[in-house]
């Protein structure tokens, strides 16, 4: 009998000790909340910066970012912004984007992540 509830107490233990989540992946973000929950990105400067193993130093949109509009052949790779609290990435492009007749385009879409 006391052999079983050594078992028992020595697999609580396992269960509770670490960090929060811990064993399920569950690593704490900035904000507090479970990184399974949420990525949570935030614009510093010009650069975004990701938490819970995320994304960092990526290029922050500039200002003039419109899905589907012209854009400057010289912006090279992506770059991240962030509209009412979600993040989106853009590229300019010239492969295929909608109402331009040639020349190069942003073509963006929603990340799935928090954002600030």
């Amino acid at each position: 009998m006391l052999r079983c509830i050594a078992i028992l107490l020595l697999t609580c233990v396992a269960c509770t000790s670490g960090s929060p989540g811990a064993g399920d992946g569950g690593t704490t973000g900035a904000n507090g909340q479970p990184c399974s929950q949420y990525q949570l990105c935030v614009q510093y400067g010009d650069v975004f910066n990701c938490d819970c193993g995320g994304a960092t130093g990526v290029p922050a949109c500039p200002a003039s970012v419109n899905p589907d509009e012209s854009c400057s052949a010289t912006f090279k790779g992506g770059c991240m912004g962030c509209s009412q609290g979600a993040d989106f990435t853009c590229t300019c492009t010239a492969a295929g984007v909608v109402g331009l007749d040639g020349g190069t385009g942003w073509s963006c879409v929603g990340g799935g992540q928090a954002c600030r």
